[in-house]
């Protein structure tokens, strides 16, 4: 017989659920698909989406034991999964609850000013008008004076991780899954800016309306040609063919478990070898049950997954899922003014399991995910360090929206934001060039070269800021080769 997701049990018993829930039903044996498929049909129950060995289905809450009674399956809860951090949500499973969240946009009015130390003495004199004109930066006049924000475009970022003037990426195909991307947008270069675009079942196209999905995009991949002063240059410069876009995410910044599972298959049968997630979620049990993780693990010889850590610190365990798994490279958020881990910045260890279920280590811990050091790495992501500090905001591509349509004047299309959605395609974008520059070669070697560049501080913050010439010279870390979190050699 099947079963149902231990986590997920546990939630159901005892709580007012809804008249129907959205679940995953897994199939363990994936040649059974078909079968399990007609079975759900028998008992009145209709599929609305398949990815890899799972299926999305809406029942009464009272209908998942039934389910379960199908032999080999199992199921999962269809959790929501979001890219905003809101202090609280209303999710009808887990009642009223602090999600692990990734991102916060930041409104107009807290636009950062200073390009650095020369030019925002010239700049901020000019007036909003006429800066607006220059940079394309949607401000006010409060703004320009406003002495609690630093404004670090990506520009700034690049130097910061001392990236190669050979920043072309013609081979390695990179997917980024958000809330779909602005297109055309002007630092996608109209001679070599194809994208691969695409959406999942649950979204209508792949049209970025908030803003998110085109600001994690042009951050990794933006360039310079259609920028003054080349202030937002993305990571890493895409030919043709070589970078997408999935829409698994809301306009309002939010989707479900399954959604991102089918836009990682999306990904994945497009040949993606790099896939940047700004996303993330509640963990549902130990990390080899969990259904995002399970897929990550699943693709770790073909894809590395760059993680958002997430917007939940300082506090530790507050990394979710998929971050928390032990083949996804997580990434936290480093303030480029303080040099540091920003104060919002999830941290480790990983698990938050096995913080509540001591009794459940009795299996290879390192192996599933429990007590890792996380995050594996930080990059520019702004924001301050301790309380009562400036704020840093990282300046990139937003969608532009003006009248029912895209805006992409010279006056439009960019903002300030900070998060750990931010820090995540610094790092897709370098990864990206490592494989480019034939530096790395399996997942394995991308991990253990990250956190062989940076320097373990303790269990919560995790390792330290990763920079290109000291991915260039590091040798992979051994015990991340070997015995370290349980790679299949």
């Amino acid at each position: 017989m099947g079963e149902v997701n231990p986590w997920f049990a546990g939630k159901l018993k005892g709580l007012n659920s809804p008249p129907t829930i959205s679940v995953i039903v897994e199939v363990l044996d994936e040649r059974r698909m078909a079968d399990v498929e007609a079975q759900l049909k028998r008992l009145g129950v209709s599929p609305l989406g398949r990815a890899f060995n799972m299926m999305e289905v809406t029942v009464p809450p009272q209908m998942v034991e039934v389910l379960a009674d199908i032999q080999g399956v199992k199921v999962h809860y269809n959790m929501p999964v979001y890219i905003k951090s809101p202090p609280r949500i209303v999710d009808p499973l887990l009642g009223l609850v602090s999600l692990s969240g990734i991102e916060v946009p930041y409104t107009r009015e807290e636009m950062a000013v200073r390009f650095g130390p020369n030019l925002v003495r010239g700049l901020a004199t000019l007036g909003p008008r006429l800066l607006q004109q220059l940079v394309g930066i949607r401000t006010s006049a409060g703004d320009i004076h406003d002495p609690n924000v630093i404004f670090v475009p990506t520009g700034e970022t690049r130097k910061v991780l001392e990236l190669p003037e050979d920043n072309k990426m013609t081979n390695t195909k990179v997917c980024v899954l958000d809330t779909g991307v602005a297109f055309p947008h002007p630092l996608f270069h109209p001679t070599k800016g194809r994208l691969y675009l695409d959406a999942t079942i649950e979204q209508p196209n792949w049209g970025d309306l908030l803003g998110h999905g085109t600001w994690c995009t042009t951050c990794a991949f933006g360039d310079s040609a259609n920028t003054r002063f080349g202030l937002c240059r993305g990571v890493a410069d895409p030919e043709n063919g070589t970078l997408g876009s999935i829409k698994c995410l809301s306009t309002a910044g939010f989707g479900t478990t399954f959604g991102i599972i089918q836009a990682m298959e999306k990904a994945w049968k497009w040949g993606a070898k790099v896939v940047s997630m700004s996303l993330g979620g509640v963990q549902q049990g130990p990390v080899d049950q969990d259904p995002q993780c399970q897929i990550i693990a699943r693709l770790a010889d073909e894809v590395i997954f760059v993680v958002a850590a997430g917007n939940e610190g300082p506090d530790s365990w507050t990394i979710g899922s998929p971050g928390v798994s032990p083949y996804a490279l997580t990434v936290g958020a480093w303030s480029p003014v303080y040099q540091d881990l920003a104060l919002f910045s999830s941290r480790g260890p990983s698990g938050e399991w096995y913080r509540d279920h001591p009794d459940d280590w009795d299996r290879d811990y390192r192996k599933y995910g429990a007590s890792l050091v996380k995050p594996d790495v930080l990059a520019p992501g702004g924001g301050p360090v301790s309380e009562g500090q400036k704020t840093d905001l990282i300046y990139s591509g937003v969608v532009g929206w003006t009248d029912g349509m895209y805006d992409f004047s010279p006056l439009d299309g960019f903002e300030g934001m900070r998060g750990t959605s931010m820090a995540t395609p610094h790092v897709a974008g370098l990864v990206a060039l490592a494989y480019e520059h034939g530096l790395v070669k399996t997942t394995a070697q991308v991990i253990g070269k990250m956190m062989a560049t940076g320097r373990v501080k303790d269990e919560k913050r995790g390792y330290g800021l990763i920079t290109w010439p000291l991915l260039g010279g590091a040798q992979p870390y051994a015990q991340a080769q070997a015995t370290w979190r349980g790679w299949r050699l």
